[in-house]
């Protein structure tokens, strides 16, 4: 079918989608209510990843607007058929300011991080190329959410219905989305070593990410000081990983990385996002030519927007002075000891007494304060006398001509702390 005559369907037959959506209850007792379970969730999504701008691919008659706008979030709607652009726009009508409606297929989508999530719903169903519709979904949001209709007798009587109009139906097994990621690039080598850290990080980040839609590939542990990684790196080539996170101490990133290049991996990978290694500039700088383009976890960063109560300094000034005093390049771990020492002295102060060792725990476990990472609040969790600080998306780069370091990092992503100024795009590391 031609993308004429697909618009031509749609753009007949628009008042009839929209009425899906006019009755919640009347939608269920028709089988429809998963319609309105799919909005639910992709709303949960925009909201739990704390969204600000949703690009809505396929929006019709704009179903989605109103929740997500009715929240404050900004929401760019397109659509090829006439009649559904149409509709949308007076939908939009209601949220002056915070929805926009583009008439335009999928296909012209060339946006490049402009938003936050990207959704897709009912759109898979009648799309032939999927892996290029998620690949394009994927380069202009950070987060993608689409509906995927799997195999049964509904969807061989919708392919029956529709097809007696021209129109073709898709459906997806679980065969076909880890095909799909693979083809779009959704597939994440894990690289843990079998240590507490490793196998820490693979028991939370590994299911997290199955949860975001992205395929697995995990060799299994490896020992530290392991000398040889020809068997991993086979694996990753084999399944098309373009993601790499890994967690090695820094000697045993340098030997698998060196062997990467070696064996042809670096030239497929376009994300290398590393921790424990690479945290610091001479971890990178001891990599040559292998350093630049890798991205890493940000717990401090000295354009950071953040004081230190106890020095005064803004976190620019502390960096500032470190590079002044130590001639050596600032860390990010300049920023996180400081931190400490703020909610320390903020804890005694707190407790009345610094010398009631019991009173100053007390005070820790409420304790609510401005430090150089941000305000840390113990009441939050994950449990008791614990606060987690916010990580932020940061890339490695070759310094600019003149400047004091062969390397700068760059924030490259600030989703748990929007306060926190996004500096540049990450950039593939092969790219």
């Amino acid at each position: 079918m031609s993308s004429g005559d697909f618009e031509d369907y749609f753009h007949r037959r628009a008042g009839r989608f929209a009425a899906f959506y006019s009755s919640e209850p009347v939608a269920r007792v028709l089988g429809r209510g998963p319609l309105f379970d799919r909005l639910r969730l992709a709303v949960d999504v925009c909201v739990e990843v704390g969204a600000t701008r949703v690009l809505d691919v396929g929006c019709g008659s704009g179903p989605l607007f109103a929740p997500l706008a009715s929240k404050g979030i900004h929401v760019k709607g397109i659509d090829p058929a006439d009649a559904m652009v149409e509709l949308a726009r007076k939908q939009a009508e209601d949220f002056p300011g915070l929805v926009e409606v583009e008439q335009g297929g999928w296909e012209e989508l060339e946006d490049v991080d402009g938003y936050d999530v990207a959704v897709a719903l009912g759109v898979f169903d009648y799309v032939g190329q999927p892996a290029e519709l998620l690949t394009r979904m994927g380069r202009a949001a950070t987060h993608v959410v689409g509906s995927f209709p799997s195999p049964g007798l509904r969807l061989e009587l919708r392919k029956a219905r529709y097809g007696l109009r021209g129109v073709g139906v898709h459906g997806y097994r679980r065969s076909d989305l880890q095909r799909l990621a693979r083809e779009a690039g959704l597939v994440v080598a894990e690289m843990f070593p079998n240590d507490a850290d490793g196998n820490g990080i693979r028991n939370h980040l590994a299911p997290a990410l199955a949860k975001a839609g992205f395929t697995i590939v995990d060799p299994g542990g490896y020992e530290d000081g392991t000398t040889d990684f020809s068997a991993q790196i086979a694996k990753f080539k084999a399944e098309n990983c373009e993601i790499l996170n890994t967690f090695p101490i820094p000697p045993d990133f340098a030997t698998f990385w060196r062997q990467a290049a070696q064996q042809g991996y670096t030239k497929m990978v376009k994300i290398a996002q590393i921790a424990k290694t690479g945290l610091f500039p001479s971890q990178v700088e001891a990599l040559g030519s292998l350093g630049p383009s890798l991205a890493t976890a940000c717990y401090w960063h000295k354009d950071f927007p953040y004081r230190s109560p106890l020095t005064g300094l803004a976190s620019k000034e502390i960096a500032e002075g470190y590079e002044k005093a130590s001639r050596k390049q600032w860390t990010q771990q300049l920023g996180a000891t400081m931190s400490l020492f703020d909610a320390g002295v903020a804890a005694l102060q707190a407790s009345g007494d610094p010398f009631d060792k019991a009173g100053v725990a007390k005070a820790i476990s409420t304790l609510k304060a401005p430090t150089t990472v941000g305000v840390i609040d113990f009441t939050k969790g994950p449990v008791p006398n614990c606060f987690n600080t916010d990580i932020i998306g940061s890339q490695w780069v070759k310094a600019k001509p003149g400047g004091k370091y062969k390397l700068d990092m760059v924030i490259t992503e600030n989703a748990n702390d929007k306060n926190v100024p996004v500096q540049g795009q990450l950039y593939p590391y092969n790219g």
